[in-house]
């Protein structure tokens, strides 16, 4: 495996005159504390590049970028200030050399090239002058997109004490690396906000976020295989307390305050299901999710039959709550299935649809068809207060999403949008503004 130390060289306080057409290296003697935490004593140095050169050279390759001027005075450094004349080895391959630092697309790619040479690498940061250092995080950030073990520091010499003639300075050298998750993270839960999508080849190496991007990897999971259930009721309430748990995170308070925000619309306590199931179609045929929009809206149309029968009466609704009771502690129905609110929806749509003498009458029917509801007097009583109409009729029972997930069942995607919008439209219409089962809380 092959490691370096990259290091963006500058002049270290030194300066550089011309003298008969040669450039000449002034100014270069003093030396300053370093340390990477406080009860560490190291040596003084002139600046970072004999530290790391001690501190790495017999498990790195010690790589400076640099132009002729910062040649210079790091090499005169090394020689007069470090006694390291051995160390200069490291200036003999000229590709490392910055002809021209404004030419920002040869410094990216230089930089790039360097990196894409080495396995692991160190990078240090804090010499480099103007916008190199810039240019330089640019490529980090990148890089550690593609791969988040490649990085393992970034130094910066934080400066403690200011350096001058009278002065010696003092530098903390702190690692950056952590600050490249904050931007993966930043574009992580953006990308999220958008679409509930997180792309698997974005890492994080800290430990910080680790939890908050498996939550939201469950909830993009659920929204990707219709699992509206486990969304509702277990993947969305633990994304919103690990959200809750970082609100006070100042580096990303605001990026995490929206995103809780954008999520409410999956607070399914404050909505009748059917109405938040709308509101859902709507927001992921926006996003581009059509199936799971038309999967919505179809669920939407059973439980707004289901709601509005459950609220004709106290006998209906006692008797609906009894279900929905063995649907929520997931009892057995019979020695094969469970209980689902897909069934009982089904059964209300189908009371809704049929003659009431056939319910009553045809014993081979209602046998096939009621596998919860089997007390016929509260299917009278359903049928006694709600208005039959047939459009409505053939609307619950019109299964876009059966056409969507057979191939070539609609002709192109523009067909799909035009069906779903007509979907919502009319559920909107019937259920919503016009109410027409006369629906009440």
């Amino acid at each position: 495996m092959r490691r370096a130390v990259i290091t963006v060289l500058g002049l270290a306080g030194g300066k550089v005159e011309k003298d008969n057409n040669e450039l000449k290296a002034i100014n270069f003697k003093s030396k300053h504390d370093y340390y990477f935490n406080k009860k560490e004593k190291l040596p003084q140095y002139s600046n970072t590049l004999p530290l790391l050169i001690d501190k790495y050279q017999d498990d790195y390759e010690i790589i400076p970028l640099y132009t002729k001027e910062a040649k210079l005075v790091q090499s005169k450094i090394l020689i007069e200030n470090e006694d390291k004349k051995s160390s200069l080895s490291i200036f003999d391959d000229d590709k490392y050399l910055i002809e021209d630092e404004n030419d920002f697309v040869s410094l990216l790619s230089l930089i790039g090239k360097t990196m894409d040479s080495y396995d692991r690498v160190i990078v240090d940061i804090t010499h480099g002058f103007r916008h190199m250092p810039i240019l330089v995080t640019i490529n980090l950030i990148m890089e550690n997109i593609k791969d988040i073990e490649k990085i393992e520091h970034i130094w910066f010499a934080k400066e403690i004490v200011k350096a001058d003639a009278d002065t010696k300075g003092e530098y903390h050298l702190i690692d950056l690396k952590n600050y490249l998750d904050l931007a993966s993270l930043s574009f992580i839960i953006k990308n999220f906000k958008d679409n509930y999508t997180i792309a698997s080849s974005i890492k994080i190496s800290g430990e910080r976020y680790r939890e908050l991007i498996v939550h939201l990897n469950f909830f993009s999971k659920d929204i990707m295989a219709l699992s509206f259930n486990n969304l509702f009721y277990n993947t969305y309430p633990a994304l919103d307390k690990v959200l809750l748990e970082m609100k006070d995170d100042d580096l990303l308070k605001k990026d995490l305050k929206e995103l809780q925000k954008a999520l409410k619309i999956f607070e399914y306590h404050k909505h009748k299901r059917y109405r938040l199931y709308f509101r859902l179609a709507k927001e992921l045929k926006e996003k581009g999710y059509l199936l799971q929009a038309v999967a919505l809206i179809a669920e939407a149309k059973g439980y707004y039959v289901k709601s509005s029968m459950k609220s004709v009466s106290s006998k209906v609704r006692n008797y609906f709550e009894v279900i929905e009771k063995k649907i929520e502690d997931k009892e057995s129905f019979d020695n094969y299935s469970k209980y689902t609110y897909y069934q009982l929806n089904q059964e209300c749509k189908t009371i809704y649809s049929t003659n009431l003498n056939k319910i009553l009458t045809n014993n081979s029917f209602f046998q096939k068809k009621f596998k919860y509801i089997r007390d016929k007097d509260v299917i009278k009583e359903i049928k006694n207060n709600i208005t039959y109409n047939h459009n409505f009729k053939n609307f619950i029972w019109y299964d876009l999403r059966n056409q969507l997930v057979h191939a070539n069942s609609i002709e192109n995607i523009g067909n799909v949008k035009g069906e779903i919008n007509k979907e919502i439209i009319e559920f909107e219409k019937y259920c919503i503004e016009d109410n027409i089962l006369n629906y009440s809380e």
